[in-house]
């Protein structure tokens, strides 16, 4: 696994409709399992969120982090890392993620 740093802002562009909870300082983590965003809070409370992720979003964002980074993503790396300056990504391949392609972020919000 190879970790890089994202020279990128955190716009509304690049995370897409992912860009509300990632700005949001009470959540910590994002999470999407292929199927589910799951978001967990800084009490440690994890629920579902509504909000539906496309295939074309998903496979874009993908390629945005991958083309970022300079590292491929594919069944033969089929983990991808990132990190900004408060935020850490990380997306699993569908070749080895049971529910297909996952994504987490972690942010670390100024407290």
């Amino acid at each position: 696994m190879y970790t890089n740093a994202l020279s990128i802002d955190e716009t509304e562009e690049y995370f897409g409709p992912l860009y509300p909870y990632v700005c949001d300082d009470k959540i910590t983590d994002i999470d999407y399992n292929g199927a589910a965003i799951w978001l967990t809070d800084c009490d440690n409370s994890r629920f579902k969120s509504e909000l539906s992720l496309s295939d074309d979003f998903i496979e874009q964002f993908t390629q945005r982090v991958a083309n970022t980074v300079s590292r491929p993503f594919h069944k033969h790396s089929p983990v991808l890392e990132a990190e900004t300056g408060r935020l850490r990504i990380t997306i699993v391949h569908e070749s080895v993620a049971i529910s297909g392609r996952s994504i987490c972020i972690r942010n670390a919000p100024d407290n």
